[in-house]
């Protein structure tokens, strides 16, 4: 397994983004809410996160579209490392298949992050070829306790 770590250390957020070669897959695994930082004092920021729950207008996923605002605060956070890790790691290994997961507050950053990496394979110029000729883009997601 070749893995990258992502710690945004700010808002106390975490990834590992992994290549399987069992599965031939990359694999984008979120943690989930952290009560305590890592000196086991209490840590806030994920718990700040899980409540802000008010909605925001996020038009650039789609038309209309409403995300809780502490989500989307910690997934536009983690966006650029997470995507540049997946993508690295899909050229080294040639790879098509990512799979997306995490539990509570990681559920919710895996269905965020599955979404915008789809919609960004969906709008690539390259991508629309390669499904031309074939080679066709997997993306999985998986949650467990997701909000």
């Amino acid at each position: 397994l070749d893995l990258t770590n992502v710690n945004e250390k700010s808002h106390n957020l975490y990834a590992e983004i992994g290549y399987d070669n069992v599965m031939n897959s990359i694999i984008a695994s979120f943690r989930g809410t952290k009560y305590t930082n890592d000196r086991g004092y209490p840590d806030f920021h994920n718990i700040l996160s899980d409540l802000n729950i008010g909605e925001i207008d996020y038009s650039e996923l789609c038309n209309n579209c409403k995300v809780h605002k502490g989500f989307l605060k910690n997934f536009l956070l983690i966006k650029e490392s997470v995507f540049d890790a997946i993508n690295n790691l899909k050229q080294k290994y040639n790879c098509n298949k990512v799979i997306f997961t995490g539990h509570s507050l990681g559920g919710s950053l895996a269905v965020l992050s599955s979404i915008n990496y789809d919609k960004l394979l969906n709008e690539s110029i390259i991508s629309k070829i390669l499904n031309l000729l074939g080679y066709k883009e997997e993306i999985y997601l998986i949650t467990f306790g997701q909000p």
